[in-house]
């Protein structure tokens, strides 16, 4: 360590203070300078860096948190709309002609389908052109035109080939694909398929520009499916059909040929209650991790955390108590069998819960609901005890909510105790200089 002093002659002289010291005196005084001041650094820096280990902890847990939280929202979720109830099972007398898919905005009933014909695309198809890369046109350019709709589209053929040809007409990214088929073994036969979407208004029309060069046969035409839903006939373009019965597609695959189908649609309350369990094991789950966060005994990061515990206590409240918007009969989760044991984990009555589902289950679905649809959680409003649940945590998740601005604040503090150890690095470099200014003085008079 080096310092300057003013010599005799007025100069400033450079003084090596520490390895001055020590050079005549029957003591190691570098070792005892830093002895004193490794014990004014040792607590300190012990404590920036237990605050510093603390506050890391902290949003370490405050990330666990929020990540257990957002797996406890999508699982109310799942149970926040009226619609989530809504769950169906399908029986169907020919699933080998049609296929039957319901969603949540069906409805139980019954309904008869017949199939007369199913919707189909055009297909044409040239005579053999030889290789694929034959040479058409005497290797000029030529068109091809499609029309589609009774629009008409040119697309322009410069590699003289078929394989150019089928390249042509896929790069113009028309409703309209072309295949290159070999009719045969010897890779001398091939033709060009071109193959149109379903439905009759898909129809096309192609040739050539010289005619001479390709010329197209029609397979098979473009045609409408035509079904027949509880007496009513129908055309499609398609054989997938969503708008016919409500909240049910039909797929077509195949003409029942005189046949009828019967389709019935009844509630399935198993994939209801299925949900629910569900529910209940998240929330037992994510109520476990939390608690440990906040256990003192076992030394959880967020034990003294006020804030911390509030929330927890008002998740299990919402879930214990009264929903916000009771039934008459089932007003909390108690009544359909969901109860509360000595460990505070919820345990699910099947029983119960089976009744409840069967005979009051307008008013479970208010207490999850509120009897609300695709609530956006903005405003004060009662959701019942999922869509409460939901909002409680988007807002204490949320880029204004207490997750986040508890981690922001930790995180500045962090930053600070950073700054905090460099100070005392400056603070002791300079008590190092003038333990060791004094201990030389001391030297001086020792040596003289």
């Amino acid at each position: 360590m080096n310092h300057v002093k003013t010599g005799l002659n007025g100069n400033n002289v450079a003084v090596d203070y520490i390895n001055t010291l020590g050079a005549g005196a029957g003591f190691n005084t570098k070792e005892l300078v830093s002895a004193l001041v490794e014990a004014e650094r040792a607590p300190k820096q012990a404590l920036i860096q237990s605050k510093i280990g603390s506050a890391e902890a902290k949003v370490s847990a405050l990330a666990t948190a929020v990540s257990e939280l957002s797996k406890l929202r999508d699982a109310a979720r799942t149970l926040n709309d009226q619609t989530d109830f809504n769950a169906f099972s399908v029986s169907n007398s020919l699933s080998s002609n049609l296929a039957a898919t319901v969603t949540s905005t069906a409805n139980a009933g019954s309904h008869s389908v017949t199939i007369s014909s199913l919707a189909t695309a055009q297909r044409s198809t040239t005579g053999s052109l030889g290789a694929k890369d034959s040479t058409l046109n005497g290797g000029n350019a030529f068109n091809v035109s499609l029309v589609i709709g009774g629009v008409t589209s040119t697309i322009q053929v410069t590699t003289a080939t078929p394989e150019g040809t089928v390249a042509a007409i896929n790069a113009a990214n028309l409703s309209v694909g072309a295949e290159l088929i070999d009719s045969g073994t010897s890779g001398s036969n091939f033709f060009i398929k071109l193959t149109g979407q379903t439905g009759a208004d898909n129809a096309f029309t192609p040739s050539s520009d010289p005619n001479s060069v390709l010329s197209f046969s029609t397979q098979q035409s473009a045609a409408n499916a035509s079904f027949t839903v509880d007496g009513t006939t129908f055309a499609r373009s398609g054989n997938s059909v969503n708008d016919v019965i409500p909240g049910v597609t039909l797929d077509l695959l195949a003409s029942t040929s005189g046949s009828t189908a019967s389709i019935s649609i009844s509630r399935d309350n198993a994939i209801v209650k299925n949900k629910i369990s569900s529910f209940v094991e998240n929330y037992n789950t994510v109520r476990s991790k939390l608690n440990l966060l906040s256990n003192a005994e076992q030394g959880g990061a967020m034990r003294s955390d006020s804030v911390f515990k509030s929330i927890q206590r008002s998740i299990h409240n919402l879930v214990l108590n009264n929903a916000s918007t009771p039934g008459t009969t089932v007003k909390r989760f108690s009544d359909i069998g969901i109860t509360v044991d000595k460990t505070g984990q919820l345990i699910v009555d099947d029983s119960v819960l089976d009744i409840a589902l069967k005979t009051s289950l307008p008013e479970v679905v208010t207490i999850f609901t509120g009897d609300t649809e695709k609530d956006n959680e903005v405003g004060i409003k009662n959701r019942g005890i999922a869509g409460d649940l939901s909002k409680l945590i988007a807002d204490k998740v949320g880029s204004t909510g207490y997750f986040t601005t508890q981690s922001e604040s930790l995180s500045n503090q962090i930053s600070n105790y950073g700054e905090d150890l460099e100070a005392l690095e400056v603070r002791l470099e300079n008590l190092s200089t003038r333990y060791t200014r004094q201990f030389l003085t001391m030297q001086q008079v020792i040596d003289s």
